[in-house]
């Protein structure tokens, strides 16, 4: 391929047909195996827990695939040599990627209903348009592994925007080189040392990366640039080799394949997610090198090449890009309507991919590559029609997002107004009497959300009123933007997703590993400076282990566990002692508290569950009702305990939100069709707007509060 003789144009010249002509098929069989890897894993990870490095293989075959076809325009000038190379690209992979997310945009806005879950989904999707999603998800807070990956559509484009952003610099160190050995220059050498260096800092990154900075490690290109690079090199020293030795000693390519084959195996079952890219993307790079061989020869000699080589896989790999496009989408709109739990849904959620990648080889892939028409334009009309062709889809599906709630199947954004519980009040105008200002800021890893009445019809509430809790904090926002404008009270939320503010059944250091307790603590002593006395702390949190998540069913049997027993019982005893030690920064105040008692949990989440695409899917098999007498008893052990924390302490009250939201016998998500909660256990618009005027009545007992009434 690339040449280091003593006459670099004489041998650059003379091999320039060879590599554009030595096809190897071996590869394209590595790329089905790369690609049907990744399709078992994200079918299940259980069946090849080690499938995803099936990505770090098409790396290193990308990087010796693009290098082999730069070298065979060593002669160009860099700007048709750049040009060129960039059109190239956009037509073999804009085409393809450009249909399969439009479509996805429209199947998402069909069927995939706005959430917490789905929350940078269309965002990704925007971002793949131009080769960046990888830098969005590198900003997110989940890595690859969290659930919230396995529900974005979009997900799966991080590794092409790491491929467009490695070759927006690696051709001109490239053509650097070759322009230079073209000339007899010395120095060529320069540049390449600047590829081997560049990958050794992205290698050194990586490693530092994987415990300081996950998401960059897995999705940046600082940290894959050497994978790329690996197949760039090798290309350079088979070209290399090839004008010393055209072919390899039989014993020593098969000595490489199978070694390549061994590692390969090793990678796929092997590979741990603790310690992914670093140090285990070294086995998957150094399988794909080995297995792609030291040698230009076609066909192979060795049986493992042999076997890559074979039509079957060979037909795979010419496809795998189209399979690697679309089988994500598939899998994740699956999840998202009838499921993928199934083996029969699995099954259809293979035939879905093979045709439609069938589809896109066949009617995008092949006649935009072979189009003589566009071939036979000027490389600058190719660039305008492409770029063109990338601006006009992503605003197309830019406008699908726009029209959502208009043509959405899913009944949660037709709705929204039920739903969706932010962080305003709906449908209450009649009875506010202030105007409400909504102020933000941060302390110490904590969000707060500040509520300031102004312009009052009556005198205002001198009353300040503190809200510390998780998530479920969070979702009583609108409540309490009612509560200031009727009452003209201060309101300050402060808001910790994932850390419960006094759980009272396990103490607050084993809550997320103790990553809670400075956050809480600092958000305690916010209240404790601004708090005046007899104002109003809410402690609103989930203190009853949740039976599901919005992603999947959790056990239940676990979850009930954990609220009985004695080591139940010592948590809760442990818990309640820390709950009595951190309300004492209170005393000197003092302030009143006011604790939330467990509302109703649910075994699935309502969101996904309340429509006929969706109501079949394994998620919602618990149902969206609970027995009101199995929730009493269940949350009975942490009622005993705020029982307890009152009786030691009378400025600690009580308020039940159960009652409202449960009157009978059985507990409903949903009332009639109108949702209660979003989720298996946080409430929606129309749930807020219902529970709100127990909150006030609650909050209006405490003596200390003025409550103003229009």
């Amino acid at each position: 391929m690339i040449v280091f003789s003593a006459s670099p144009r004489t041998s650059l010249n003379a091999h320039a047909s060879l590599i554009h002509s030595a096809y190897l098929p071996h590869v394209d069989g590595l790329r089905a195996l790369a690609v049907l890897a990744v399709i078992v894993y994200h079918l299940n990870a259980a069946w090849l827990p080690g499938g995803f490095v099936g990505v770090d293989v098409f790396f290193v075959i990308s990087g010796y695939v693009v290098t082999a076809s730069l070298a065979t325009r060593a002669h160009e000038s860099i700007g048709r040599f750049i040009a060129g190379f960039y059109a190239r690209r956009l037509i073999r992979v804009a085409p393809a990627l450009l249909v399969m997310l439009l479509v996805t945009a429209l199947f998402c806005v069909l069927f995939v209903p706005p959430g917490w879950l789905s929350g940078v989904g269309d965002k990704t999707l925007i971002y793949a348009f131009f080769g960046l999603s990888n830098v969005l998800l590198a900003r997110n807070t989940e890595t690859y592994f969290a659930p919230r990956a396995e529900y974005n559509a979009a997900t799966h484009t991080w590794s092409l925007g790491v491929e467009e952003q490695f070759y927006l610099l690696v051709p001109l160190l490239l053509f650097g080189w070759l322009s230079l050995r073209l000339r007899g220059h010395r120095r060529a050498w320069i540049f390449l040392a600047l590829i081997v260096l560049l990958a050794l800092a992205s290698l050194i990154f990586a490693r530092w990366a994987q415990s300081h900075a996950p998401l960059h490690a897995f999705y940046s290109l600082a940290s894959r640039f050497w994978e790329l690079a690996v197949g760039a090199l090798l290309c350079l020293w088979v070209g290399a080799r090839a004008t010393r030795q055209r072919r390899s000693a039989d014993w020593a390519g098969s000595v490489t394949a199978w070694a390549g084959l061994g590692l390969l195996i090793a990678s796929y079952t092997l590979t741990p997610m603790a310690q992914f890219p670093w140090p285990f993307a070294l086995l998957a790079v150094a399988a794909s090198a080995l297995l792609i061989g030291l040698s230009d020869v076609a066909p192979p000699k060795d049986v493992v090449r042999r076997v890559l080589a074979s039509p079957t896989l060979v037909a795979v790999g010419l496809r795998s890009y189209s399979l690697y496009l679309w089988h994500w989408p598939v899998f994740v709109l699956m999840r998202w309507t009838v499921g993928l739990g199934s083996t029969a849904h699995q099954a259809m959620a293979i035939a879905i991919t093979l045709l439609l990648a069938e589809c896109s080889f066949r009617f995008v892939e092949q006649p935009i590559r072979q189009s003589a028409w566009l071939r036979s334009r000027r490389v600058s009309v190719q660039l305008v029609l492409l770029l063109s062709a990338v601006f006009g889809a992503a605003l197309m599906a830019h406008g699908f997002f726009a029209i959502r709630p208009w043509v959405t199947q899913s009944t949660v954004p037709k709705n929204a107004a039920d739903w969706y519980a932010t962080d305003r009040m709906t449908g209450m105008t009649s009875s506010r009497q202030c105007s409400v200002d909504l102020r933000y800021r941060a302390i110490a890893g904590s969000n707060v959300v500040e509520y300031h009445p102004r312009d009052c019809k009556q005198s205002t509430n001198a009353v300040q009123l503190f809200v510390l809790g998780d998530s479920h904090a969070g979702a009583y926002l609108a409540m309490f933007d009612q509560f200031a404008a009727e009452t003209g009270a201060v309101v300050r939320v402060y808001h910790l997703p994932g850390c419960p503010f006094l759980p009272l059944h396990t103490p607050m250091a084993e809550v997320s590993g103790g990553a809670c307790v400075a956050p809480a603590k600092a958000a305690l002593a916010d209240v404790t400076a601004l708090s005046k006395p007899n104002d109003i702390a809410f402690l609103p949190s989930l203190r009853v282990h949740r039976f599901s998540d919005q992603w999947s069913r959790l056990d239940e049997r676990a979850a009930r566990a954990m609220m009985t027993g004695e080591h139940a019982t010592a948590q809760r005893a442990r818990s309640l002692t820390e709950a009595t030690l951190w309300l004492a920064d209170w005393n000197d105040k003092p302030l009143r508290v006011l604790v939330e008692l467990p509302k109703p949990v649910f075994h699935a989440p309502p969101f996904r569950c309340s429509d006929r695409f969706n109501r079949g899917n394994e998620v919602c098999a618990g149902g969206l009702s609970i027995e009101r007498a199995d929730m009493l008893g269940y949350r009975e052990p942490v009622v005993m305990s705020i029982e307890s924390l009152a009786r030691g302490n009378p400025r600690i009250s009580a308020w039940d939100p159960l009652p409202t939201l449960c009157p009978d016998a059985i507990c409903g998500a949903l009332r009639g069709d109108t949702p209660l909660y979003f989720d298996g256990d946080h409430l929606s618009a129309a749930g807020n707007r219902l529970l709100y005027p127990s909150f006030k009545r609650a909050v209006c007992a405490i003596d200390s509060v003025k409550c103003q009434t229009p």
